[in-house]
């Protein structure tokens, strides 16, 4: 139970240290702390809605979309990962369907 903490916390310091270099623009290296507590801890719904989060803004729609998915996959009863995933059709969505087109 302990090695399961410690990877929660660890997964939800690499999440942390995402968020931060998303705020200052750094996406490529945003993206590897969010896939690192995602690896740490695959249920970690929040770190899925980060790592979609950056994919959408830079560009990635496709991936923006199934990363949104696994958050709901991780969490189907996260009211943030439904507010997400829904804000992200409401404003991407015709992107996304000429991205997909």
């Amino acid at each position: 139970m302990a090695k399961s903490r410690d990877r929660i916390g660890k997964s939800d310091d690499h999440n942390a240290r995402g968020i931060e270099l998303a705020d200052r623009g750094w996406l490529d290296e945003a993206l590897a702390e969010f896939k690192k507590a995602i690896d740490l801890d695959p249920a970690a719904a929040h770190a899925h809605d980060n790592l979609a989060t950056v994919l959408a803004e830079k560009g990635q729609l496709v991936d923006a979309l199934f990363a949104y998915v696994q958050a709901l996959r991780a969490d189907p009863d996260s009211p943030a990962s439904h507010h997400y995933l829904a804000s992200y059709h409401a404003g991407q969505g015709n992107d996304l369907s000429v991205v997909v087109y």
